[in-house]
């Protein structure tokens, strides 16, 4: 009874085959119900509204007009619904023999009507002699008749001819262009906007139809006008595809890929470029550089799945756009829709065998490859580019399966819409080179050009001249400037770049490293041992802290980082970072003068460990650290640190002697040791 009860309602009386599975079964579930001991008499009268609702009206019409009306039996019904279903298959297989092959092949859309007549936007059916009706009064439609063909799904499609679906869901259709659309439509007379076959203007049309899913017009989506001029197009939902794309070009020249010239139609122009034609994908792609170039209207974009080979899977988004082909002739034109890529592949090379292009001459064949000029083809670095691939989704309608050429060597010549393509494998024949070269080489540089110390920066003084002037500058600006202080401490100036650029704080670049250099101390666990350094450094007066209300206008902050050195005495030290700056901005050192070579000076250093028998060498602890900064030139020494690594209790700190990471420190050191 569920079964009975859950059954789909019957819409078309012509639907023979749906009538007989509906019938079938029903005597099923019948015979099932008897088999469990229930009694026919007991659901007949329960039984029969059921099947009645689930028969469409001309049936209950029919069977009405045998039965008093009284009372429904249900054994009367089977009967009736067996003898008119057995009635309509022998008509049916009756009248599909009287159909000749040629008249299903040019008219599918016709196919199961006599010749003489066709459907309006209704479905009813009309006689196109004149004055037939009067003649043949069987024609006159009934009401039956009308509720018999008025069902949309009783129509074929327009576009193939195939009764399984109606016009608006043509997947064939989908596949072309919207003028193609329209030209077939034209064909059948069918209407533009209800798309069926009706003999009326898509103006006079008065079809109610839901809005269009593109803009919202009263018209099915597949012949939307405004999908090509409207910037909606470009705003719709990208999709997510799954394509598998195999993609392998090789650049030896011993196989032959399937390549040629297509022209692509442009607003403004007509452009050549490089093809290959490749089974292995399921879409065509253009590269972004021809889409660029010939500006191309986007259509929309779409997220692929791209199965390389391998196996590996990469999602990508590629923009898509309709592009008009044509052959180099310009005798063959079509539509196809690509996507972009950035590459589509390395540069395949041309086919310049002499005796296989004197072959394809003899047979009268083409390739438009190897026949035209690099000139004539648009490229981005070399001519032998390939900026197109066309996937199977397009070869099928390019390929003329009865123009193919066997040529010599196992080389196949396959013609398309496009022109002609060769592929194969070129045979190669070994050859042995025996090559002698002679060669003598005459040199005539000087000796001593062996050991010039031009490689570590020593150059003759003619051509230190104007180096030498700016270091005695900076020299005689030491001199002016090195003093004592009370402690006997000598005290140093910066030597400032003449004119040098702004110097800006870069606090919030000193905050970022800082962040950065604390969380590495804790992952190492030496944040402890590198805050004592600067505790010590407190104690010491080599640093110290900022006051409130210092001057913050002409200040900069320095970077520092943690440098580890177990076999010294100090194990870890902070490093200042003289070279680090902003976007747009320069750096301390930038800044500053970098003083004289100090490369040069070891020379002269290891020719005296020659005069005597014994060398002996110093360090002077902390050296940098002994050598004091002016007071002008601290503000623009500070750096921050945040008091046991917590950023809530910050601390400016700035530097008051000299400091290691700026590329001065050896020109500020040399003064005060050579007046020691």
């Amino acid at each position: 009874m569920q079964k009975l009860l859950s059954v789909t309602p019957l819409k078309r009386s012509n639907d023979v085959k749906g009538l007989r599975q509906f019938f079938d079964m029903c005597q099923i579930q019948i015979r099932s119900l008897e088999s469990l001991g229930v009694a026919f008499e007991s659901f007949s009268a329960l039984l029969c509204p059921l099947i009645l609702n689930c028969l469409p009206y001309d049936l209950v019409l029919e069977f009405n007009k045998e039965t008093d009306g009284s009372e429904y039996k249900l054994d009367k019904l089977l009967t009736f619904l067996n003898k008119e279903i057995s009635a309509r298959e022998r008509a049916e297989s009756s009248f599909s023999a009287h159909i000749s092959p040629h008249q299903n092949k040019t008219s599918p859309e016709r196919s199961s009507l006599p010749k003489n007549l066709y459907r309006d936007s209704s479905g009813v059916k009309f006689d196109t002699r004149k004055h037939s009706l009067n003649k043949n009064p069987s024609t006159i439609p009934t009401a039956a008749n009308f509720i018999a063909t008025s069902g949309e799904g009783n129509e074929p499609c327009v576009f193939c001819g195939q009764p399984s679906h109606s016009t608006s869901r043509c997947v064939l259709a989908r596949g072309k262009s919207l003028r193609e659309r329209k030209d077939i439509l034209m064909k059948k007379g069918a209407c533009f906007r209800c798309l069926k076959v009706s003999r009326h203007l898509s103006r006079d049309c008065k079809v109610k139809l839901n809005p269009c899913s593109l803009c919202g017009k009263r018209h099915h989506d597949i012949l939307c006008f405004s999908s090509n001029n409207s910037s909606k197009e470009n705003n719709e939902k990208i999709v997510t595809d799954e394509d598998t794309t195999l993609s392998n070009s090789s650049r030896s020249k011993e196989v032959l890929l399937q390549t040629l010239v297509v022209c692509i139609k442009g607003k403004r122009s007509d452009t050549f470029v490089r093809v290959i034609l490749y089974t292995g994908s399921q879409k065509s792609y253009i590269s972004k550089f021809i889409a660029e170039k010939l500006q191309l209207k986007c259509m929309g974009e779409e997220t692929t799945v791209h199965g390389l080979f391998g196996g590996i899977e990469r999602s990508e988004k590629h923009k898509r756009y309709v592009v008009t082909l044509s052959d180099v002739f310009n005798s063959y034109s079509c539509e196809i829709e690509v996507m972009d890529q950035e590459r589509i592949c390395t540069p395949i090379p041309k086919l310049n065998d002499s005796e296989l292009l004197n072959e394809l001459k003899e047979h009268g064949i083409f390739v438009s490859d190897a026949s035209m000029s690099e000139s004539y083809c648009l490229f981005e670095r070399e001519p032998n580019e390939i900026h197109m691939l066309l996937g199977a989704d397009v070869i099928g309608n390019l390929l003329k399966g009865e123009e193919v050429k066997h040529l010599r060597g196992g080389l196949v010549a396959v013609n398309t819409h496009l022109g002609w393509t060769v592929m194969g494998k070129l045979k190669v024949e070994k050859e042995k080179h025996s090559n002698v070269l002679l060669s003598l080489y005459v040199s005539d540089n000087c000796i001593k050009d062996l050991w010039s110390l031009d490689v570590i920066g020593i150059k003759e003084p003619c051509e230190k001249k104007t180096r030498i002037e700016l270091e005695e500058a900076a020299r005689d600006h030491f001199a002016r400037n090195v003093s004592r202080d009370e402690e006997g401490r000598y005290v140093v100036s910066l030597p400032w770049i003449q004119d040098h650029p702004p110097l800006l704080k870069c606090k919030n670049l000193a905050e970022r490293r800082l962040k950065n250099c604390v969380r590495s101390l804790e992952r190492s666990g030496n944040l402890g041992n590198y805050e004592a350094v600067f505790h010590s450094w407190l104690d010491e007066d080599i640093i110290e802290e900022v006051q409130k209300g210092a001057d913050t206008k002409n200040e900069h902050y320095l970077q520092h980082h943690p440098v580890y050195k177990d076999n010294s005495t100090t194990k870890i030290r902070p490093v200042f970072d003289g070279s680090a700056k902003e976007k747009n901005s320069s750096s301390i050192n930038e800044c500053l003068e970098k003083g004289p070579n100090m490369v040069e000076l070891i020379p002269a250093i290891i020719n005296k460990f020659r005069l005597r028998k014994f060398g002996t060498t110093a360090d002077i602890e902390k050296a940098f650290l002994q050598i004091g900064l002016q007071e002008d030139d601290k503000p623009f020494l500070r750096f921050l640190w945040w008091e046991n690594g917590d950023k809530r209790i910050p601390r400016s700190i700035s530097i008051r002697e000299l400091f290691s990471g700026s590329q001065v420190v050896l020109f500020c050191l040399e003064r005060p040791w050579n007046i020691i």
